[in-house]
């Protein structure tokens, strides 16, 4: 449903510092993306504007927007999601896929997203692990309040990325799904290699096929987990 999604990134950057820094866009795609571009900001993975980008939407009919970054972290400003969202209304698509590790972020703006939203949300694990590992990022458990009173007023389907898994309770995490009501959850394990407290892959399978009586899963890289 949401795999290939073709991403447009009008803005690009991050400050949350998660996985002890170990983002997979800081670490595979932002020294790369900066050289091509020329671009310091891009290549130090510093939250900045494109604003050229706004005119250049890939033709694809399914767009995953900011998908190197996160639009509605605390330190972009308003204006500039706001017009990322006007752009958005102004071209219509199949699917606008918007993902965060700030769902709270999202009331701000709930009447201004484009027909045919898709609202995701990075929750792996119920747990709360420090900043050294989860970053400046709020909880997991702030996440899935902010997004589950998202899914009780609106009509935007939900949309979870449980990715990088972080060993978790199965009973909390799937009630906590099943609460969501997404249409697709993604999980997968880490593939830097950050030392994350990883559940067992015979933990993960369970979790798994938990979801499947009552939603769809997309399984991503799963293993054994690092010791």
């Amino acid at each position: 449903m949401f795999a290939g999604l073709k991403t447009w990134n009008p803005w690009f950057g991050c400050n949350y510092h998660c996985y002890r820094d170990g983002c997979w866009v800081k670490k595979r795609i932002a020294h790369r993306l900066g050289k091509m571009l020329n671009c310091q900001r891009c290549y130090d993975f510093i939250p900045h504007f494109h604003p050229k980008r706004l005119t250049r939407i890939p033709s694809d009919p399914r767009i995953f927007v900011v998908a190197h970054g996160d639009l509605f972290g605390w330190w972009v400003p308003k204006t500039i999601i706001r017009s990322i969202l006007r752009r958005c209304r102004l071209t219509p698509k199949e699917i606008w896929f918007f993902e965060t590790k700030n769902p709270a972020g999202y009331v701000w703006f709930i009447d201004e997203f484009p027909e045919n939203t898709v609202l995701s949300a990075t929750i792996e694990t119920n747990k709360t692990y420090p900043e050294e590992i989860r970053g400046s990022a709020p909880t997991q458990e702030i996440r899935f309040e902010s997004l589950y009173k998202i899914s009780k007023q609106y009509n935007f389907p939900i949309h979870i990325s449980i990715e990088p898994i972080m060993d978790f309770d199965m009973d909390i995490l799937v009630s906590w799904m099943k609460q969501l009501k997404p249409v697709k959850v993604a999980v997968g394990y880490d593939s830097l290699h950050n030392r994350l407290p990883e559940p067992s892959l015979s933990k993960t399978l369970r979790l798994i096929e938990g979801l499947e009586k009552f939603t769809e899963v997309e399984r991503k890289d799963l293993r054994e987990k690092n010791e």
